[in-house]
């Protein structure tokens, strides 16, 4: 899944991989947040784009997922199933 954050105005795009379904999965069991995704979509949306922000480095190692929110203006999945001169169905 691709994703492009808006960061106190810049825009980023990351790239969600396996590993940060992972590290929201273990996120979730320690802080008793809903471990499935379905359960509370916005915050797994929101936390994959950190995790995969701080991956890329784009947000530092050494900022919170509540920092991260803080600045975050916008996050918004990339479909990439649909050709850009072809419409959707």
């Amino acid at each position: 899944m691709r994703v492009t954050l808006t960061i106190n105005g810049d825009k980023h795009d990351v790239t969600v991989r396996p590993i940060d379904h992972i590290r929201y999965s273990d996120t979730a069991r320690k802080h008793r947040w809903p471990v499935n995704p379905e359960d509370d979509p916005i915050r797994a949306m929101y936390f994959l784009a950190f995790a995969a922000a701080q991956r890329s480095g784009i947000w530092p190692q050494e900022k919170g997922f509540d920092a991260f929110l803080e600045v975050l203006d916008d996050a918004e999945t990339v479909d990439d199933d649909v050709h850009p001169t072809e419409a959707a169905s």
